[in-house]
């Protein structure tokens, strides 16, 4: 039997399922600040996930447009047109070419801000004097005018009488697998799941999560939710403990940059609409929890491998199903091995062999979560508080 270390046993099955892909094994790219202007309204964001699904490897260019929208979710052509044409007012879209087959690009966030610099190049003049800008040198007059052509191409501005050179922010994209927009195995895609849910806030919070989806956390990263397990040392034999885990319920980080602009603190409970989402995403079958053996709870601990809860023959859920039974091999009461086993006794909950946190998503996200293999790395985060509905957030 394959030893459990610090290293991930995922089956070739489950690490496939785990990266999301589909036939092509493809993905395609969005800036989450670009997508979260798109999140005006649903539709707007149906639309730009479609195009932004049929870029290429630039994953800007896009041929992808009404036709597409309609091919791929149950949006109607009038709603898919204005749509469209409502990014484009946005600037998040720009059309570069129109008639029957029509193309675009995705606006990069520095084009959105007026920071993207002119395409054209510089001059050896130009070149010299923005190298000086950088170096915060002294410029002569003519080499002030020069400065002044690169303020009209974007690649300066001038504070306080000085130049100082502009540097367009850097993308910060979510990759999304295409299986999402275009399904996979006759599936409803994800997108059109999503769509009928009219709630634009959920598109938000599912491209931010495909950004904070870790392959080495083997999920969404520990520092965005997490489920919250008791855990009980019930018996010893040799080197090995026996554990058992009760579920508490949810902990969540608000201030995550995937959470903050979710948590309403105007309402009594200002991580109530963080609960209604990622309830909304499991109803639907976009989410699901799986727990995942993690070293220690600390943030910095690796994952050891996932308890599968699909009931296959894989190794992840043949180890899931050994965890959730009970085991009357042990005493509860006393760990002493030494007893006959007519006195030995299951306990009258759920049997874990291993603690565990985790999330995951469906075609969507995995989430894992961290928790202890060693009872005294248990403690609780500081600055944990409790809702009503009995999850907690950070």
């Amino acid at each position: 039997m394959r030893e459990l270390g610090a290293t991930p046993v995922f089956s070739p099955e489950c690490a496939r399922r785990m990266t999301n892909s589909n036939q092509n094994n493809g993905f395609f790219a969005v800036d989450v600040r670009c997508f979260a202007d798109a999140c005006a309204d649903v539709n707007m964001a149906t639309a730009y996930l479609v195009m932004a699904r049929g870029t290429g490897g630039d994953n800007v260019t896009t041929a992808w447009s009404v036709n597409a929208i309609e091919t791929h979710t149950n949006m109607s052509r009038k709603r898919a047109k204005a749509a469209i044409e409502r990014l484009i007012e946005k600037r998040l879209v720009l059309k570069v070419a129109g008639g029957a087959r029509p193309r675009y690009k995705l606006a990069s966030w520095a084009q959105i801000q007026g920071m993207a610099p002119d395409p054209r190049p510089l001059t050896e003049e130009q070149t010299a004097v923005l190298e000086i800008i950088r170096q915060y040198g002294s410029l002569s007059a003519k080499q002030k005018r020069v400065a002044h052509a690169l303020a009209d191409l974007r690649r300066v501005r001038w504070e306080n009488g000085y130049p100082r050179e502009i540097v367009p922010p850097e993308p910060r994209p979510s990759f999304i697998p295409n299986a999402f927009v275009t399904g996979a195995d006759r599936e409803t895609p994800p997108l059109e799941r999503l769509r009928t849910l009219h709630d634009a806030g959920l598109f938000r919070l599912v491209v931010d999560l495909y950004r904070l989806h870790l392959e080495d956390d083997g999920g969404i990263a520990k520092t965005v939710i997490y489920r919250d397990y008791h855990r009980e040392i019930k018996a010893e034999v040799g080197p090995f403990r026996i554990m058992e885990f009760r579920p508490n319920g949810l902990g969540a980080y608000p201030q995550n940059e995937a959470l903050a602009h979710h948590v309403d603190k105007d309402c009594k409970d200002p991580m109530a609409p963080v609960w209604r989402r990622f309830t909304a995403l499991q109803d639907t079958g976009l989410i699901e929890w799986i727990p995942t053996l993690f070293e220690a709870s600390a943030s910095e601990a690796e994952p050891i491998v996932p308890l599968g809860i699909d009931g296959s023959n894989m190794i992840e859920d043949r180890l899931g199903k050994t965890a959730h039974t009970p085991l009357p091999c042990f005493s509860v009461a006393s760990g002493d091995s030494t007893k006959s086993p007519s006195d030995w006794k299951a306990p009258p909950a759920t049997f874990n062999l291993f603690p565990c946190r985790a999330v995951s998503a469906r075609r969507l996200l995995s989430v894992s979560l961290a928790c202890a293999t060693d009872p005294s790395q248990n403690a609780r985060p500081n600055g944990v508080r409790r809702s009503r509905s009995g999850a907690r957030s950070i």
